[in-house]
């Protein structure tokens, strides 16, 4: 019988998109269960869904503290000896037990949120990678050489027969059969958010070079305020575009990483990560694209816009360079430098509808251009 382990993680979506290959890696040696937020438990009941990982909690703030505590309870009555903490905060780490011959992974002092208090909680705790080493995700998959599992870039999120059933339906309902460039328009920060009258100017570029356009957006999103569908309802009346409205983000993920648009544009955000990073397989065919370290990739192909966070992190995960553009301000107003701060301090400042000067101030030809650029890849 395998060993149980316990992964607990919160944040945004975009965040669990990222420690989906320290997930895939620790199935193969654990009976995982997770402790989500909120916001990311729709992506981990796919996992479970799929039967990827046993039982999926989710943390809610209210009644937080006996809810992680009776969690911990039940982990250590189950006998769980490995407990990963992702974020390494507080409230994260209470749902750890203190047990003296468990293994305890939180992230590295440059990278946890609350380090101090994470290893007041865990004082024996390792710590993964620093993420100075290189994208987020290589210092997530750190954890899995501590119990010699491969490192494997495996993005699949938990697609059932039904939410396959449901994308192809979109697919075949909207003639994306044909050239189509996906544009997905919002991010759970509004200091991500490239400007709405952008993306449609856009739009009408590609629409002139003769390619559909489809807009993807969440049907229900309440964390940044249902910014998508109050889009659709304002700015996106107009037939000659598709907007793709699903209140199921398995749905909209399974579309985005299914290859069925040529290229995919979008923020730093859950859709963008979905869409453009790039698997690890292990033989060569049309499409393939090897890394400077040996290892072979496969991917859609996407842009992704950039301003107030270091696309070095946290762009789609690409170690080949070819599959995933990013196009960033080409300067900062605010003084913003992402080569010596991962995130700008303006991040979080915006209110609902607030504009980040610097994702202003990319222009719509540098994304024309930048499409432009991967459709060539593809001979378009």
């Amino acid at each position: 019988m395998r060993d149980k382990a316990l992964f607990i993680t919160s944040g945004w979506l975009g965040d669990f998109v990222w420690h989906v290959p320290l997930i895939r890696g620790l199935t193969k040696k654990f009976n995982l269960d997770l402790v989500v937020s909120e916001q990311q438990e729709g992506l981990a009941r796919g996992f479970e869904d799929v039967g990827l990982v046993g039982k999926v909690y989710v943390a809610k703030k209210k009644g937080r503290l006996k809810n992680a505590l009776e969690i911990a309870d039940l982990a250590r009555k189950q006998g769980t000896k490995i407990y990963i903490d992702m974020v390494g905060k507080f409230k994260t780490g209470i749902y750890i037990p203190h047990m003296s011959d468990s293994d305890v992974f939180i992230p590295s002092r440059e990278d946890a949120k609350e380090y101090p208090l994470a290893k007041m909680l865990h004082p024996f705790a390792k710590t993964m990678d620093s993420r100075e080493k290189g994208h987020a995700v290589d210092s997530y998959m750190s954890v899995l050489d501590f119990f010699g599992i491969p490192r494997v870039a495996d993005f699949k999120l938990g697609y059932s027969a039904a939410v396959r059933q449901e994308a192809e339906g979109v697919i075949r309902k909207n003639g994306l059969d044909r050239n189509f460039v996906a544009l997905n328009i919002g991010s759970a920060q509004f200091s991500k958010i490239w400007p709405v009258e952008n993306f449609l100017e856009l739009g009408k570029r590609l629409r002139d070079q003769g390619l559909g356009v489809a807009f993807i957006g969440a049907g229900n999103f309440r964390w940044n305020g249902d910014y998508d569908r109050k889009i659709e309802k304002t700015c996106l009346k107009n037939d000659k575009y598709v907007f793709i409205e699903s209140n199921s983000l398995m749905v909209n993920s399974c579309l985005l990483s299914s290859g069925v648009f040529d290229v995919s544009v979008g923020n730093d955000s859950f859709a963008g990560h979905v869409a453009g990073s790039a698997n690890q397989v292990f033989e060569e065919f049309v499409g393939t694209r090897r890394a400077s370290d040996g290892r072979l990739f496969f991917a859609n192909y996407s842009v992704s816009l950039f301003g107030p966070t270091n696309s070095s992190l946290y762009a789609p995960y690409d170690p080949t360079g070819w599959f995933n553009l990013v196009v960033k301000p080409g300067e900062y107003a605010c003084g913003y430098d992402p080569g010596k701060k991962n995130i700008c301090s303006m991040y979080d400042k915006y209110p609902r509808g607030g504009r980040s000067a610097c994702m202003s101030s990319i222009s719509v030809d540098s994304v024309v251009d930048a499409v432009n650029i991967q459709l060539a890849k593809r001979g378009l």
